[in-house]
């Protein structure tokens, strides 16, 4: 199980990696938030899932899951909040 963990951190660092390439690479605003919001939604999880099977079971773990859990409600609301902002920025110019 333990090396199941380390695969998976390894899986969502390398896919954190690439959303954050995506985020100097870009040209557009909306496409960066689209790309950090992947990373957050997706390599972040990810990487926690992987801390889970390492630690074992234990109050750590429940403690892990309950961060994946707000990982992934607020990640996203968080990337709709900011674009939602910048097009609301944009009709007031």
């Amino acid at each position: 199980m333990e090396y199941l963990g380390w695969v998976l951190v390894l899986l969502g660092c390398i896919l954190n990696l690439i959303s954050a390439f995506g985020c100097l690479k870009l040209p557009d605003f909306f496409p960066m938030i689209q790309a950090a919001g992947v990373g957050d939604s997706c390599g972040t999880p990810l990487v926690l899932f992987g801390l889970i099977f390492v630690v074992g079971i234990s109050m750590l773990s429940f403690k892990i899951l309950v961060l994946i859990g707000l990982v992934l409600l607020l990640s996203p609301t968080a990337t709709h909040a900011l674009a939602r902002a910048s097009l609301d920025d944009d009709k007031k110019t």
